[in-house]
């Protein structure tokens, strides 16, 4: 009989970037740039990428007081030091897809500044580097995943919130930044919904529920209203569909401790998004590839996407090699 551990209190840590300085007049473009992005998530993501160039590239400097000067170089030295930025980030063995958001969040940084007429030049001559998303789109099986699901205890208040969130990981398909967003207006029990804002939109989207997962939400959303560290100051903290112990919105990387706390204990090396790909596989396998609904379920909006987690599911090349292979051993 395996023993299940009250789950952990995850807090949430100050999120403050610690480039923005309110005493520091020179951060004022840059405490501009991010309240103009749109999403929370695009607003962290921005300051930590900006973040990582400055600390990597500004040697004895503070970031904050680089930044300025960065924003003040000729063109050529600017863009000789973004280069050499990117290439220390390849030499590191940084994802394309890691280097690319990262250049991406310096390019809007640098062109906003160029608009405010703070920088003369423009990043736009730096090319993004050519990758191959979604690289291993298979995931676990559902086996697996089942076991992580087993170690949750949900006569816990927290493991009720866990186990919500780890089925509509799973069930849903969802990534871990349009959880965290969720408000708990956004749930309509009655009507088996979701309200989701999914990636890169500025609207919500309606998805259905099943019975399953209106069940581990209803148990959640019950226990968070009497939890003694559920916020009621009429903050976003107090409107968030899941909070931490201290009262506070979880952010994507609670989301992903928390499954990696259970995955451990299951022994199953698993992410947030390896759940994702592992749910439309399964989909895939179960529905024999039925491309049109699994593009529902997983909101992508090129169905070629999907035509990527169908080949991996069959593995073709695979096949291929090894049909090619027998073939010249045939000879």
């Amino acid at each position: 009989m395996k023993s299940i551990p009250t789950p952990q209190l995850i807090k949430v840590a100050n999120t403050a970037l610690e480039l923005v300085d309110a005493s520091d007049r020179s951060n004022t473009l840059w405490e501009e740039f991010l309240r103009l992005q749109l999403k929370p998530s695009t607003r962290r993501e921005y300051g930590k990428a900006i973040n990582y160039f400055c600390q990597a590239m500004a040697t004895e400097k503070a970031p904050a007081i680089f930044l300025p000067e960065f924003l003040e170089l000729p063109k050529k030295n600017a863009i000789l030091l973004v280069l050499e930025w990117r290439q220390r980030m390849i030499n590191q063995g940084k994802s394309s897809a890691t280097i690319n958001q990262r250049l991406s969040a310096l390019k809007s940084l640098v062109e906003y500044a160029r608009r405010c007429e703070a920088c003369s030049f423009s990043l736009s001559e730096i090319k993004s580097l050519k990758g191959q998303p979604y690289k291993n789109t298979r995931g676990v099986p559902v086996e697996n995943y089942r076991e992580v699901l087993g170690w949750v205890d949900r006569t816990t208040d927290l493991g009720r919130r866990d186990y919500g969130i780890l089925r509509l990981l799973w069930d849903n398909a969802l990534r871990r930044e349009e959880i965290v967003t969720l408000d708990l207006s956004d749930y309509l029990p009655k009507e088996g919904r979701l309200m989701v804002l999914g990636k890169g939109q500025i609207d919500q989207q309606s998805i259905d529920l099943n019975p399953q997962v209106i069940e581990a939400l209803d148990e959640w959303v019950t226990f968070r209203a009497g939890l003694y560290f559920s916020p009621k100051d009429g903050s976003d903290c107090d409107s968030a569909m899941f909070i931490s112990c201290n009262g506070r919105r979880l952010s994507g990387t609670d989301v992903f401790r928390i499954l990696k706390s259970y995955a451990d204990l299951a022994e199953v090396q698993i992410s947030p998004h390896r759940v994702r790909h592992s749910a439309i596989t399964a989909y895939l396998d179960a529905s024999d590839g039925n491309i049109r609904v699994a593009q529902s379920l997983s909101r992508h909006k090129d169905p070629r996407t999907l035509a990527i987690y169908d080949d991996s599911r069959h593995q073709l090349q695979r096949r291929a090699t090894k049909e090619l292979g027998d073939l010249l051993d045939s000879l």
